[in-house]
């Protein structure tokens, strides 16, 4: 959080009280809604958070980590495709179902007016073909307000509950886990929006150096650190058994307020990131991002808890499923022309090598609530011919989104 934040072409200058800038308005809707005041007063905070400074003094990104600290070589036993852990940490190898190659296309059909309009001028050849080849073979349908995406119930074949798809668990093998994600949040004038956590481009040291600073506080609620990657870290603890968390797609470049965990659990976690965005402010590897022009890191987001169950587990392996993004960022700023250049990128990329095995492949569209899978079919003449007299239209295929 800077001293002058541009918000939307307002200029919020905070002064001094920068750093409470983000917590007000980041629990402002929980204060309402819960009608009691959850956060320590400033003074307790203030007092609190010195007596933890001289505990963590002996903190530095130099030395080894502390209890409750995992070292950075800490080797992990299970890994999974999945777009949360795409998107910050790259590619990993995923648990494979070698049967079929799954791409899932999140915002095929944005909500946006522009990106809506310029649907009808797509022109996507590679695309075009495999609909001639891959009937709709299934929909999932689900709510915007959900914790959990459509991709990502894609990706586990549907077999979690919302906001408990274990995707920390997946990938480390530990029960009662979340992945945090360092993050920048970016104060507008009526409400807290998150920065692409990727914009952040933390180095290695950086991360590390962060984690272990915070580390002291979550450990005195029972959760432990993990450093999985500059981007990600992985927090393991009682409190995250059965605890619903909201995907990182659902704040990534949009406002947080509607995605605070609000059940009684979750009072430890909104204190924790209050918490942290007053350490986080005055942390020096801030001052030296903000000096060279870098965001700051200014709190944390927790997703991806839940639990593998023994019914889960027993279930067939998860798909092979690669969940191409190029399209979000786009589709949330309403930018049509950038939308449409990510759809020609897909289209000229992984498209075109699907068609390649086209026998093996499916395809899965997602909208806002409603997702359509298409996979291939050996076709009659009959079906052969009505494709070529009235080929699939793909404006209809992706505004029936």
């Amino acid at each position: 959080v800077g001293q002058s934040i541009s918000a939307g072409g307002v200029n919020l200058n905070v002064g001094d009280h920068a750093k409470h800038a983000i917590s007000n308005l980041f629990l402002k809707s929980v204060h309402h809604a819960e009608n009691n005041n959850e956060r320590r007063n400033t003074q307790g905070d203030t007092q609190h958070r010195h007596a933890r400074n001289k505990r963590d003094k002996a903190v530095s990104p130099g030395r080894a980590a502390r209890a409750g600290v995992a070292p950075a070589n800490k080797k992990f036993v299970r890994n999974l495709f999945h777009p949360d852990i795409v998107a910050l940490c790259g590619r990993v190898s995923p648990v494979r179902d070698n049967a079929r190659m799954h791409l899932v296309i999140p915002f095929a059909a944005p909500l946006g007016n522009q990106c809506r309009l310029a649907v009808t001028q797509l022109q996507l050849p590679h695309f075009h073909q495999l609909l001639l080849a891959m009937p709709l073979a299934s929909r999932i349908s689900g709510l915007s307000t959900d914790l959990s995406t459509l991709s990502e119930r894609i990706a586990t074949s549907d077999r979690f509950a919302d906001g408990l798809i274990p995707w920390a668990a997946l990938k480390t093998g530990l029960s009662d886990s979340a992945l945090i994600t360092p993050c920048h949040l970016k104060v507008q004038a009526d409400h807290v929006a998150m920065t692409d956590p990727t914009e952040l481009a933390l180095e290695d040291s950086e991360s590390q150096a962060l984690m272990q600073a915070m580390a002291p506080y979550f450990l005195e609620d029972g959760l432990t650190l993990q450093w999985l990657d500059a981007g990600t870290w992985i927090a393991q603890g009682p409190l995250l058994r059965d605890f619903p968390s909201a995907s990182l797609e659902r704040v990534q470049g949009q406002p947080v307020d509607p995605w605070i965990p609000r059940q009684s659990q979750a009072k430890t976690i909104r204190r924790l990131q209050n918490e942290m965005q007053m350490l986080l402010y005055t942390h020096p590897i801030n001052d030296a991002r903000t000096a060279r022009g870098a965001l700051p890191v200014s709190s944390f987001w927790l997703s991806g808890t839940g639990n593998l169950t023994d019914a889960a587990s027993s279930l067939p392996a998860l798909p092979d499923v690669d969940v191409l993004n190029q399209l979000q960022a786009p589709a949330l700023r309403d930018d049509a022309y950038a939308w449409m250049a990510a759809w020609r990128a897909i289209d000229q990329g992984p498209l075109k090598t699907l068609l390649s095995d086209v026998q093996n492949a499916q395809i899965s569209l997602c909208g806002a609530t409603q997702s359509q899978t298409f996979g291939y079919q050996p076709q009659n003449l009959w079906q052969r011919l009505r494709n070529r007299i009235q080929p699939p239209s793909l404006a209809s295929t992706l505004l029936s989104l």
